[in-house]
């Protein structure tokens, strides 16, 4: 029996219908597919606020290179090493993380980064495009735990214009901290019997205390990090942070605590004071004040002590790390060699200032479009870096709040130096033999 047209119809009907059902279902699972092969990899960073919507830029162009991997980032603005911690704890830590100097025994020594030595023996990672200094604070043993992404070494800024009107020449590398003082007195100004301008200042913060008394001659620790005793109490330590100290309570080139408290801090870029000690962090603060044509700042090495032939400082970085913990390494390292490669540098550099670039191509460029004349200044500096004892010795907040404490008896308690530091060293000398014996 022949079918009707419309049963005819009917039966097209519902083959159509059961065609784009099986359409749409094909496409819904290819769409699952794609979704389930994308590759997750987590980061974690501690920016907050314009820092974070940086981030997701570099987040989007990292998967619009790489379209089979999703990135997830896990900021931690606050508390970002003890978040952390319990995330390892948790098993449930990034695949990538930014490395800090003072984090590096934390993670390292805890096995919760991952070598990427492995990776650089299969030619996956070129540390050559890196500056060795910055590179040397994620090196351990020939393990290369991050990648750089910035650093910055401590240096002495100076005041053109308080130099000029002194009828100073600007300080030159091999300059000595007897030059630093009497360039320093002919720099204060007075008025009215009171001081007007300073011709420097100190600050209690191991973070440039070390570093000067590095250039100095002295050492805090033994070179194994084994002691302070012979070294936080040395003779030459002792005189290399009482010459610090007596800047303002001797000599009256500085101002004491209490004076700069009064000030309200910030005396550099007030035009308050003629030389400070800093790391390239405080250009992003002084970039808009010279562009101004309130400030106008020149850059050089620290002086160095009457024992050294050549200048010392501390180099401060941070970098990108894979941790243990990471699922997918291949699709983790491709993201730390992007974060820590010459496109995100570049945005993160050209134009900021805060630090210098990890890369040596990206540092090129920054310093050929640096408008302030002061990028080779650091370049040259940090040639004379070391890593901060932060980065080699575990809970060394702990030895520098030994440290800060004792100077800050001398400083503004008016107690002996060479007493407190004599303390001290015993202190951190039982601290550093109490961690042997964990």
């Amino acid at each position: 029996m022949a079918m009707t047209r419309a049963g005819r119809d009917g039966v097209g009907r519902r083959r159509w219908r059961w065609l784009a059902v099986a359409t749409c279902l094909v496409a819904l699972s290819a769409a699952d597919v794609s979704a389930a092969a994308r590759r997750v990899v987590r980061v974690s960073h501690w920016g907050g606020g314009d820092a974070a919507r940086l981030f997701e830029e570099y987040v989007a162009e990292f998967e619009r290179q790489h379209p089979d991997i999703d990135v997830q980032p896990e900021p931690y603005p606050e508390n970002y090493t003890e978040q952390l911690l319990v995330r390892f704890a948790a098993g449930t830590a990034p695949d990538v993380m930014l490395l800090d100097n003072p984090y590096v025994p934390t993670f390292v020594d805890q096995g919760l980064i991952e070598d990427l030595r492995p990776y650089v023996q299969r030619g996956l990672v070129d540390l050559s495009s890196y500056f060795e200094p910055a590179l040397a604070i994620f090196t351990r043993q020939g393990r290369v735990y991050g990648l750089p992404k910035g650093f910055t070494p401590i240096v002495m800024y100076y005041n053109k214009v308080h130099f000029d009107e002194a009828g100073l020449s600007y300080p030159r590398r091999g300059w000595t901290f007897n030059d630093y003082l009497d360039e320093a007195r002919k720099l204060v100004r007075w008025e009215g019997g009171k001081v007007q301008r300073w011709g420097t200042y100190f600050t209690n913060w191991m973070g440039y205390t070390t570093p000067l008394v590095w250039s100095y001659g002295g050492e805090f620790l033994s070179p194994d990090w084994q002691t302070a005793l012979g070294y936080t109490n040395s003779p030459v330590t002792v005189e290399a942070v009482q010459f610090l100290l007596d800047l303002a309570l001797k000599h009256r080139v500085a101002p004491t605590q209490a004076e700069m408290d009064a000030l309200g801090g910030g005396l550099f870029s007030k035009g308050l004071a003629g030389l400070a000690v800093s790391g390239h962090w405080s250009m992003f603060g002084f970039a808009p004040l010279i562009k101004q044509g309130q400030l106008s700042v020149g850059v050089v090495d620290l002086p160095q002590g009457p024992n050294r032939t050549q200048p010392s400082t501390v180099i401060y970085a941070t970098a990108w790390g894979i941790t243990s913990q990471a699922r997918d390494k291949e699709a983790a390292l491709e993201l730390v060699k992007f974060l820590a490669g010459a496109w995100v540098q570049e945005r993160e550099n050209l134009g900021n200032y805060i630090e210098i670039p990890g890369r040596k191509d990206v540092a090129r460029k920054v310093q050929a479009a640096d408008p302030f004349g002061v990028e080779q200044a650091f370049l040259e500096a940090a040639q004379y870096g070391r890593p901060p004892y932060g980065s080699v010795v575990p809970n060394y907040q702990q030895i520098e709040a030994i440290l800060t404490d004792a100077i800050g008896q001398a400083w503004t308690g008016g107690a002996n130096l060479r007493n407190t530091l004599e303390s001290a060293a015993r202190q951190i000398s039982a601290l550093l033999a109490e961690g042997r014996r964990r």
